[in-house]
C-alpha cells in the first residue's frame, strides 16, 4: 500500500473515532442534515457502530426517495430495505422528473405497504394512476399506527371517483392529510372521519358547497388550507359549531362581503391566513368583524392584491385606505402591521400584514410604499420567502425599499438585474433552483448569469425560459460554468437542438456534470447523441418531431429509453459501445 493511501486511511479511521466519541443524539441530529441516498453512501459500511446507527436512524425518521438516481434506489430496496420493511414509520416516494416510475419500480420488486406495520406516514409525488392509488389505500387500510398521508403534485382522477376520498377518510386512525391533485375538482366525502384533524387542500372544490360538505364529514378538524377558492358570489352556510383553529385561505375574485360571512362562522379560529387577489377589505371592516365574531384570534396573517383607476389620485385613495390600519385596536391592541406597495404607472396595489407571511414575493414594477411598522429596518421581515420573481421593469424605484431576503431558495429573475437587486439578496447560500429569462433591454445577460452563477454556491437546478437566440452556440448553458448544478431544463427556450448542438451540449462544462435534462431535439438520433456524450446523465426528457408527430420521451434508464423509442438491438449495442 502507497504512504499516500495510508496517510488517508489514517485520516479517515481518526475522523471515525472523533464521530463515534459524540453523544448518540448528537449523531441523530447530524444524520438529520443529509438525504437518504447520502447517509448510506458516506455512513454505512464504516463500521459496526455507524451501521447501527444508520439503520436506528432510518427506522426512526423514515426512508425519502424523492431525490435519489435509481442505482442507489434499487440497491436500498433490494438490499436493505426487505430486512427492515416491518420496522420503517415513515416513507416517501415519488415519480416527479428526477426520479420516473420511481412508484411502480417499488412495487414491482413485490413490496406491499401492508408489511410496513410500523408505518406512521406516506408521502407520494407525481402520482397519476388511479388504480395504483387505490391499491395504495387499500394497503393503508391494513395499517395500525398510519396517520400522515400526502399526495405532492399528483394527477390522478377525483372527480367521478368518491369512493377514493371515502377510502381516505375512512382510514381509521388518519390524523394529517394533504392533497395536491392537478386538473381535476374535489368533491367532499361522504362518510364521516372522526380521526382527522389536520387537512391541507390543494384541489379545485367541484362548488363552495363542497367547503360545508367537507367540514360536515370531518368535524374533528382543527387545521384547515386550500389555495383554490374563486369566484364567490353567494354566501355559503357552514355547519355549527366548526372546531377549527388555524385556517389558511387563499382566494381569488371572491366578493368581500361573502368572505367576511364565511369567516364569521369560525367562531374557534385562533390563526387566520388570507392571500387574496382581487377581495380587498379595510381595516375598520376587518376589525369589526374580528371584534365580534372572532374573539379568540391571536394570529391574522394577509395579502390583498388589487387594482385601482390609475387616472384618479390615486395616492390620495391609497392614504385613506391605509389609514383604516392605524387605528389603536392594529396598533396597540393586537400589534397588527401591514404595509402597502402600489404603482401609480400600472394601477396595481399590494397590502399586506408584516412580518411577512407567505413563501413567495414578486418585483413587477416600480412602487411607491408605506409602512405602519415602527421600525425603520426591515432587513427580517421578509425570512419567510423562500421563492423571489424579479422583473427588470422595477429598475426605476432604484434604493427606495429596504427589503431583504435572507432565505432564498427558488429564484426567477429577468435580466438586467442592477447592484439594487444584490442589496436586496445580499447572499445565495440557500439558493438551490434558478429560472432566467433575458428581455430584449438586457446587455450581456450571459455574463449576468455567470456572475449569478459564482454567487449560488448550493444552486442544484438551472431553468432557460426566454434567451436571446442570435448564435445558440454562443449563448447558455454552452459557456456557462458552475460546479453544484445537475439539473438543466431548457424545454421553454422555443429552441429545437440539432445533432451539431446536442454534442456540444454533452460536451460543454455544465453539460459534462448533468444529471437530469430537459429538452427538444430534431429526432431520435439528436437522443442518442445526448446520452452517449453525457456520462453523468441519469434522467432524460426530451420531445421531438418524427412524421409531424410529436413525441415525449421520459426515460431514468438505457433500456427503458431503448423501448420507450422503440429501438432495436442494433442500437441497444450502439449505447453498450458509447459506456465502454
Amino acid at each position: 500500500m502507497s504512504s499516500i493511501s495510508q496517510s488517508s486511511n489514517h485520516i479517515k479511521n481518526t475522523v471515525v473515532m472523533k464521530l463515534e466519541s459524540l453523544p448518540v443524539e448528537l449523531l441523530l441530529g447530524f444524520f438529520d442534515y443529509f438525504s437518504t441516498n447520502d447517509l448510506f453512501q458516506k455512513f454505512l459500511h464504516l463500521n459496526a457502530y455507524f451501521d447501527s446507527l444508520v439503520f436506528d436512524y432510518v427506522r426512526l425518521k423514515g426512508l425519502n426517495f424523492r431525490s435519489i438516481s435509481q442505482i442507489d434506489f434499487d440497491t436500498i430496496c433490494l438490499k436493505y430495505l426487505p430486512n427492515m420493511a416491518n420496522q420503517i414509520a415513515s416513507l416517501a416516494l415519488s415519480n416527479s422528473q428526477s426520479t420516473p416510475t420511481q412508484i411502480t419500480r417499488f412495487f414491482k420488486y413485490g413490496f406491499n405497504l401492508s408489511q410496513f406495520t410500523c408505518l406512521t406516514s406516506l408521502s407520494l409525488c407525481a402520482i397519476s394512476s388511479g388504480p395504483a392509488v387505490d391499491q395504495i389505500l387499500s394497503e393503508l387500510s391494513h395499517l395500525d399506527h398510519f396517520t400522515r398521508l400526502v399526495f405532492k403534485q399528483c394527477s390522478f382522477p377525483m372527480r367521478g371517483a368518491p369512493g377514493r376520498i371515502n377510502a381516505i377518510w375512512s382510514l381509521p386512525k388518519l390524523s394529517h392529510c394533504c392533497l395536491e391533485i392537478y386538473a381535476d375538482l374535489f368533491r367532499a366525502p361522504t362518510v364521516i372521519s372522526s380521526s382527522i384533524r389536520s387537512f391541507s387542500l390543494y384541489v379545485s372544490l367541484a362548488d363552495k358547497e363542497e367547503l360545508a360538505r367537507l367540514f360536515a364529514h370531518t368535524p374533528y378538524l382543527r387545521y384547515f388550507s386550500t389555495n383554490l377558492l374563486f369566484g364567490w358570489y353567494s354566501f355559503v352556510t357552514l355547519p355549527p359549531n366548526i372546531l377549527i383553529k388555524t385556517l389558511s385561505l387563499s382566494l381569488f375574485n371572491v366578493q368581500a362581503t361573502v368572505l367576511v360571512s364565511c369567516l364569521q362562522q369560525f367562531v374557534n379560529l385562533r390563526r387566520l391566513k388570507l392571500g387574496m387577489i382581487y377581495c380587498f377589505i379595510y381595516g375598520d371592516q376587518w376589525e369589526q368583524m374580528i371584534k365580534t365574531h372572532l374573539p379568540n384570534l391571536t394570529v391574522f396573517q394577509f395579502r390583498m392584491k388589487s387594482a385601482f383607476d390609475k387616472e384618479n389620485n390615486c395616492e390620495e385613495r391609497i392614504d385613506e385606505i391605509f389609514q383604516t390600519f392605524r387605528s389603536p385596536f392594529w396598533l396597540d391592541e393586537r400589534h397588527w402591521y401591514v404595509r402597502c406597495d402600489w404603482s401609480p404607472d400600472y394601477g396595481k396595489m399590494s397590502l399586506y400584514t408584516v412580518p411577512y407571511a407567505f413563501e413567495d414575493f414578486t418585483f413587477e414594477y416600480s412602487v411607491i410604499s408605506k409602512s405602519t411598522y415602527p421600525c425603520k429596518s426591515s432587513q427580517r421581515l421578509y425570512d419567510s420567502v423562500h421563492q423571489l420573481t424579479y422583473k427588470a421593469r422595477l429598475l426605476p424605484w432604484s434604493t427606495r425599499s429596504r427589503i431583504q431576503f435572507f432565505n432564498i431558495r427558488t429564484l426567477i429573475v429577468e435580466f438586467p438585474i442592477s447592484d439594487f437587486f444584490y442589496s436586496m439578496v445580499p447572499n445565495f447560500e440557500q439558493l438551490t433552483a434558478l429560472e432566467v429569462s433575458s428581455n430584449d433591454r438586457s446587455t450581456h445577460p450571459t455574463l449576468q448569469l455567470q456572475i449569478l452563477l459564482d454567487r449560488s454556491p448550493n444552486l442544484q437546478s438551472l431553468h432557460f425560459r426566454i434567451w436571446p437566440s442570435s448564435n445558440v452556440m454562443q449563448n447558455p448553458p454552452f459557456d456557462s460554468r458552475s460546479t453544484s448544478i445537475r439539473q438543466l431544463d431548457l424545454r421553454y427556450m422555443n429552441r429545437c437542438y440539432d445533432n451539431e448542438q446536442c454534442i456540444a451540449l454533452a460536451q460543454s462544462p455544465l453539460g459534462r456534470q448533468c444529471e437530469i435534462l430537459t429538452l427538444t431535439v430534431k429526432n431520435k438520433s439528436c437522443i442518442f447523441d445526448l446520452v452517449n456524450n453525457m456520462h453523468n446523465l441519469r434522467t432524460l426528457a426530451v420531445t421531438y418531431d418524427e412524421s409531424n408527430i410529436t413525441h415525449h420521451v421520459w426515460s431514468s434508464t438505457k433500456d427503458q429509453l431503448i423501448e420507450e423509442l422503440g429501438l432495436g438491438a442494433r442500437f441497444n449495442e450502439s449505447f453498450q459501445r458509447g459506456d465502454e
